[in-house]
């Protein structure tokens, strides 16, 4: 008869207690001596108790670690805005204790600026063929006496509103009367304007206007078209009569050779005196007159009977109807275009020449 696993477990745990008080420790453990699982978890009092731990000692470290992360931010941040001035801060001195050093500034300046005016020093403004000179303790200026030659503004620009004036003006003075560059008044806001007056074909009094130059480009060119400098012989220049309203009813049309010195043929036309409000129409020239050159017709070239277009900006627009088109005639940034080339009654010899207009 087969013993059950319990009885063959008791004898030999008899066995070994009359044997040896050792033998026990020696044998194969039994899965009836193992502690029951229910011994090896904690109570439920005591995993609770755990577990608060737990999350106590984890609020503890996370508000210490918040709370250090917040300062470092408060920190950092504090050390990162800047104070944004105040809107009264510049004003008149009376809006707050900001406003002390913009005032101490400004009286130290005015004190430097009364020191400085107080001292009499002289300033002197030199240009090519003119110089002034002005004390700063007095507002009286001397003007300019150049003759022709190249002037600054300001002070220095002629009592005078056109030309013309110009002319007038250098004989009643007894100064020499040629041609050049000049400093005169708008007539409409007395501001100094750097001009070139011809003070000799045709009687005098003539103001450039435009003149073209070979083989260079401009974006814009004409009536309305402020384009180069006038010390700048090498690039086209247009003055910008819209911008600088200087009258005029008559105008010089024609080549030029060197600089702005008029070549073969030049021809003189009466305008209108609002030539300039002719945006986008034609109007016709009132009166013609061959100045210079062989080239003479009775009643002008064709290509200059009428004139208009103001708004253009690639040309000083001239043709000989009242049609406008795409196509630019007249005066042009690098060249005189009256389309009919080596003829004198239609083009006026003018075509693919360089050019100048000039208005008084």
């Amino acid at each position: 008869m087969r013993r059950s696993p319990e009885e063959d477990w008791s004898r030999a745990t008899r066995r070994a207690d009359a044997t040896a008080p050792l033998a026990r420790s020696r044998l194969p453990s039994s899965p009836l001596s193992a502690p029951p699982k229910s011994a090896l978890k904690p109570s439920t009092a005591a995993f609770r108790r755990s577990r608060e731990g737990q999350r106590s000692r984890r609020a503890s470290t996370g508000d210490f670690h918040h709370g250090l992360l917040g300062g470092l931010l408060l920190a950092t941040s504090s050390a990162c805005i800047l104070p944004s001035p105040s809107y009264d801060e510049y004003d008149d001195g009376s809006a707050g204790s900001s406003s002390s050093a913009p005032a101490q500034t400004s009286e130290s300046a005015a004190s430097e600026a009364s020191t400085s005016g107080s001292s009499g020093d002289e300033l002197t403004t030199s240009g090519a063929g003119s110089t002034s000179t002005s004390s700063t303790s007095s507002t009286s200026s001397t003007s300019s006496t150049s003759t022709g030659e190249p002037t600054t503004g300001g002070d220095d620009a002629y009592p005078v509103h056109s030309c013309a004036e110009l002319q007038a003006y250098l004989l009643e003075n007894d100064q020499p009367v040629s041609s050049g560059v000049y400093t005169i008044h708008l007539p409409s806001s007395e501001t100094a304007v750097e001009v070139y007056c011809d003070l000799e074909l045709a009687g005098g009094g003539w103001l450039l206007a435009g003149r073209s130059v070979a083989f260079k480009d401009s974006d814009s060119f004409g009536w309305r078209s402020a384009t180069g400098e006038l010390a700048d012989d090498a690039l086209p220049y247009s003055l910008n009569l819209q911008q600088n309203p200087f009258p005029f009813d008559q105008l010089l049309i024609g080549t030029w050779s060197e600089g702005k010195e008029w070549g073969e043929n030049v021809y003189r036309y009466g305008v209108p005196p609002d030539l300039l409000t002719h945006e986008n129409d034609l109007v016709p020239t009132t009166f013609f007159e061959a100045v210079k050159g062989y080239c003479a017709p009775v009643t002008g070239p064709a290509m200059l009977d009428y004139i208009g277009a103001t708004a253009k900006t690639r040309a000083f627009f001239l043709r000989e109807t009242t049609e406008i088109d795409g196509a630019n005639y007249g005066l042009l940034h690098d060249m005189l275009w009256t389309y009919y080339t080596d003829d004198c009654p239609l083009g006026g010899m003018l075509a693919q020449q360089q050019g100048m207009i000039m208005v008084r």
